[in-house]
């Protein structure tokens, strides 16, 4: 039996939720919820698009997550968390109860929130900068509704695709292969739409020389964290299954090339933890693997430190903060030489990288946990908003007006 340590939860100043979207099948409730429970702050600010409205309008979707999570939060304001909620688009209807206090909660159209050095940050949704959204509402929905159904209709499309053994289909490369239209174009109008910032944030060195060689400027890092408190190293015990135990965790899905780990001929268990559209498939046809589905964080961290090698077979994902867990958990990483791994396995001792996934694999595992963790060590929450606050700039009076063209309160605009 694991026994498994439970810590208190983090304390923070404050926490900013934006565009959570309950209501809507795409709503991570779960995780959310087991945030909130891992973490607590003086200040809970709820920044737009907690609920969707529009979605709840054409059909009723609400499970009981999406419940636990509103009373979670009624829960923290009644505990004492100032909370605050500012309404967005999607949930427009709660504006018309702004300056009213509803179970602790103050719904607000705007906020200022005093960092502890003094600066003032203009807490507002961005719909009160969009056009389309002020002012051609019917154009904001009739997109939402085009957008979503896009979406089935491309994950409809690839099922059959699949189902044929075709690959993955991806619409900007057809449109691109049948067209023709020049990347320069789109690159063009990114890098004009992003000049008058102060700083153009990247996750990733990868994507910084990517940008850098397209002509961006001010280009700064900005890291990625872990809560190194959850993820740790902890002792094997003793199981049923052969070792080494080669782990893979996250979505389960078709463009996270779950399938090429899966097929590599490894000595060892094979386990797989997440849930997704290809859960049932891969299940299915990889009867030897381990399948956990979708846990919580207590049970993810067991998994990391359990494994003997973490395998990250996606060719396509810009970061990977599942891959600095693992490290966290004092596991090393395998994966392919591409962005994303380049970027978090910057370090032999950590993990190994291949074009074959099967030497990447074997060249890991055994790396020294110490090192691993070390190495995670230097990817914080703490580390990544010192980075954001860093680039943070006052606002020059009437540079950025909401489209309403009301003045910036003196507090945010000096």
């Amino acid at each position: 039996m694991t026994v498994i340590e439970r810590h208190q939860p983090a304390r923070h100043r404050a926490i900013f939720l934006s565009d959570i979207h309950l209501g809507t099948r795409g709503c991570q409730a779960e995780l959310l919820l087991d945030f909130l429970k891992r973490n607590e702050s003086e200040y809970l600010y709820l920044v737009g698009d907690i609920v969707d409205g529009w979605r709840l309008k054409r059909w009723w979707y609400w499970p009981q997550a999406h419940n636990d999570v509103v009373q979670k939060i009624m829960r923290k304001a009644r505990k004492g968390t100032t909370v605050i909620y500012v309404p967005g688009n999607h949930d427009e209807a709660a504006r018309q109860y702004c300056q009213l206090t509803f179970g602790e909660v103050r719904v607000e159209e705007e906020a200022i929130h005093v960092t502890p050095g003094g600066r003032k940050l203009l807490v507002i949704h961005g719909d009160q900068f969009d056009g389309i959204v002020r002012y051609a509402r019917w154009l904001a929905i009739l997109g939402d509704w085009a957008y979503t159904m896009a979406l089935r209709l491309n994950t409809l499309f690839n099922w059959g695709r699949q189902r044929l053994g075709l690959s993955y289909w991806l619409l900007p490369e057809y449109v691109h292969a049948r067209i023709r239209p020049p990347v320069s174009w789109s690159y063009a109008f990114v890098r004009r739409f992003h000049a008058p910032s102060a700083a153009v944030l990247v996750v990733a060195q990868s994507i910084r020389d990517e940008l850098a060689e397209r002509g961006f400027k001010k280009l700064v890092p900005w890291s990625r964290g872990v809560d190194i408190a959850a993820f740790r190293p902890c002792p094997h015990r003793n199981i049923e299954e052969t070792r080494p135990i080669w782990l893979y965790a996250g979505r389960v899905a078709i463009e996270k090339n779950i399938q090429a780990f899966l097929d590599l001929d490894l000595p060892g268990t094979k386990w797989v933890v997440g849930g997704g559209p290809q859960l049932g498939k891969l299940r299915r046809r990889y009867a030897k693997a381990r399948f956990f589905g979708s846990v919580d964080t207590e049970k993810l961290s067991a998994r990391y430190a359990e494994a003997d090698c973490f395998v990250f077979p996606s060719r396509t994902d810009t970061f990977g903060l599942v891959m600095v867990e693992a490290l966290a958990s004092g596991v090393p990483v395998a994966g392919y030489p591409v962005p994303g791994p380049l970027d978090v396995i910057t370090d032999p001792k950590v993990g190994a990288l291949d074009d074959d996934l099967r030497s990447a694999c074997l060249a890991a595992v055994g790396r020294d946990p110490s090192d691993c963790r070390r190495h995670a060590e230097t990817f914080t929450w703490a580390s990544c908003a010192q980075q954001f606050l860093a680039t943070l700039q006052p606002i020059p009076r009437g540079t950025w007006q909401p489209l309403k063209r009301r003045v910036l309160p003196d507090a945010a605009a000096s």
